[in-house]
């Protein structure tokens, strides 16, 4: 499939991450502490961080994508790096902390740790075999949807 690098597209596969990943963070707390909380730095199911995360690996060059290890592999170090930015910037800009993986085996500063490091590479193979295949598809209903009305309007 054809990759879309208009500004229209990454907004909307930004939006779209970043709704995943407040869904995924739900659904985690309800099996880790089997309790429904909405956390996170804005307290609603939207976490941009999910949506950064995604346009960084959606912006991998090609051939690293093509091999199911090396895709997630990638996923695993681009993602843990980024999570380890982003903890410290969240903590120095806004003197915040909002992950802390002290208790997790494998962890480096408590900012990120072996076992998520694991799910970034998980998520990774899961966003470019599903998740990036059907947002485009559902980009492109939307848009051709959008210029048949207007050309139909006319």
């Amino acid at each position: 499939m054809k990759k879309e690098t208009n500004i229209g597209y990454i907004i909307f596969l930004f939006i779209i991450l970043s709704i995943i990943g407040g869904i995924l963070e739900i659904l985690y707390m309800l099996v880790v502490r089997n309790k429904f909380v909405i956390g996170g730095f804005f307290h609603v199911p939207l976490r941009p961080i999910y949506g950064f995360g995604g346009l960084l690996l959606y912006i991998l060059p090609i051939n690293l994508k093509k091999n199911d290890f090396i895709l997630f592999m990638s996923s695993f170090v681009v993602c843990s790096i980024f999570e380890y930015i982003s903890s410290m910037f969240i903590e120095y800009v806004f003197d915040r902390v909002i992950w802390n993986y002290s208790n997790f085996i494998f962890n480096i500063n408590g900012r990120i740790c072996l076992i998520h490091s694991i799910i970034w590479g998980l998520l990774g193979l899961l966003f470019f075999h599903v998740v990036e295949p059907l947002t485009i598809k559902t980009y492109m209903f939307f848009k051709l949807g959008f210029k048949k009305k207007l050309s139909l309007s006319r």
